[in-house]
């Protein structure tokens, strides 16, 4: 194997030992960026009907194989999407309550970028490099980060590219490597990624060993893409799941889901400022340090950059291939002479979480109608719910009793029912076509997504019983005669 970049220039070099404050940032950083997550509150409609699948799995005992939610898909096959983080969440919600299913994610959202930072350690990166690649890193993706099985993808995909670098012998780094990628896939169907990012690591290795022979071949990391790419056929649906990804993705692009767009699209105009400023950052580190990075880092980081300017929700992955390379490329005083204190990490992390659950008051976002589906708890109803954004919310609340019109898996619909659904947001269709489609016991609908149908149920008063009302959202139910 080839000598590495970073190890023998610093060797060289003979970089004086750090001042002794050097270690507190590396000591204190892991806990702050604990600390900020744990302020997240929860804003994702899909969480709700991940974790109320995964409860109904254990209450079954076995994974669940007939829609349970979708009214008008009632009884049809159902998927084993990220079966696996569903089971996972829901032992410990079960056990922990919001707060340890917040910590939870947060701990495997976070473990991507923490554990490529210990392998870079590992290979001679100093404090101050690996200070600037977690916060890089951090400012690249903390704004994309909510409770869901992707934060388990983002901790797989860290354990990889460290994986990638421990400079095992083949065979043991391959068993491990393949028991990261099959349960990656099983938490999280997104394994494709780590294909891509094996591929483009081995690239220069490639061309390396084409101009010249005697060049080391990337035996490894080029296993590990084959392994990849078996690894997405390594669930309960098999090639099924190429379909079913295909068709989310185009569903979700055509209704306009930001994280599925590009940076520049006006719908992520909040998210683009923290990645365009985390991209400049690292481009001024990485043509400083250049001297001192490694290739195929470099392209992985190159590779996924690419991919999220074309969809932001690729930005996460990113963040966590920049922290090798960034700590790489900063100049400081060799590993071994800086000290990390691994009890005040865990002391001041406990403290952030601490002092994270004290300034929040609820763990979830305004936008979480909690309220509205107390309201329609009190009210008895049973049935089919029409909603729009808050399918995932009900299922959790009342499922397999109440039952959704629409929930916030994209696949799961036809293209024509998602054209359905725009034209009763854009009042094409009204409460009339709603009632006869989908004989809704009840309604919770955004009041800015479908004023018209508000409107209408407002007047329908002999049909239609208000039960909740704010800013936000209305709910009502079926008059009983």
């Amino acid at each position: 194997m080839a000598a590495d970049p970073l190890r023998s220039d610093r060797a060289a070099a003979g970089e004086a030992h750090p001042r002794a404050a050097i270690h507190w940032p590396l000591t204190v950083l892991p806990a702050v960026m604990l600390g900020v997550l744990m302020l997240r509150p929860i804003w994702d409609f899909d969480l709700f009907w991940q974790l109320r699948l995964g409860q109904m799995t254990l209450e079954h005992g076995g994974l669940l194989t007939r829609e349970p939610f979708s009214a008008p898909h009632l009884g049809e096959a159902l998927p084993a999407l990220s079966w696996l983080a569903q089971i996972i969440m829901a032992t410990v919600f079960e056990a922990f309550g919001w707060t340890g299913l917040r910590l939870l994610d947060a701990l495997a959202w976070l473990g991507g970028l923490w554990i490529v930072a210990l392998a870079a350690r590992r290979r001679g990166a100093c404090a101050p490099g690996l200070c600037a690649g977690l916060a890089i890193a951090f400012i690249a993706a903390h704004a994309f980060s909510s409770v869901r099985p992707q934060s388990f993808a983002v901790l797989a995909f860290g354990a990889l590219l460290a994986l990638v670098r421990m400079d095992w012998p083949l065979r043991r780094t391959l068993v491990p490597g393949a028991i990261v990628l099959v349960l990656w896939q099983n938490l999280h169907p997104s394994v494709s990624i780590a294909a891509i990012a094996m591929a483009a690591m081995v690239l220069p290795g490639w061309l390396a060993w084409l101009r010249d022979r005697r060049a080391p071949l990337p035996l490894a990391p080029s296993a590990l893409a084959v392994l990849a790419l078996l690894a997405v056929f390594a669930t309960p649906d098999g090639a099924s799941l190429l379909a079913i990804s295909a068709r989310n993705a185009a569903e979700a692009r055509g209704i306009g889901v930001a994280e599925w767009l590009p940076l520049w699209s006006p719908l992520n105009a909040q998210f683009a400022p923290l990645v365009v400023v985390a991209g400049i950052a690292a481009a001024v580190l990485l043509v400083r340090g250049r001297a001192r990075l490694d290739a195929g880092e470099v392209m992985v980081a190159l590779v996924l950059g690419a991919m999220t300017l074309l969809a932001i929700r690729f930005a996460v992955f990113w963040a966590v291939a920049l922290v090798a390379p960034i700590a790489r490329a900063v100049p400081g005083p060799v590993a071994s002479s800086s000290r990390v204190s691994p009890a005040g990490t865990i002391g001041l992390g406990v403290i952030a979480v601490a002092l994270a659950q004290a300034a929040l008051p609820s763990p979830f976002a305004d936008q979480i109608p909690q309220r509205a589906i107390a309201a329609l708890k009190r009210a008895h109803v049973a049935g089919t719910l029409f909603t729009d954004n808050y399918g995932g919310p009900l299922i959790h609340a009342g499922a397999p009793g109440w039952r959704v019109a629409y929930d916030g898996r994209f696949w799961r619909y036809t293209s024509a029912e998602w054209d359905r659904f725009r034209a009763i947001q854009h009042g094409r269709l009204g409460l009339a076509e709603v009632e006869r489609m989908y004989a809704p016991a009840g309604f919770l609908v955004s009041k800015a997504l479908n004023p018209g149908l508000v409107a209408q149920l407002d007047a329908a008063a002999t049909r239609w019983r208000p039960v909740y009302a704010d800013d936000q959202v209305a709910a009502f139910v079926r008059v009983v005669p």
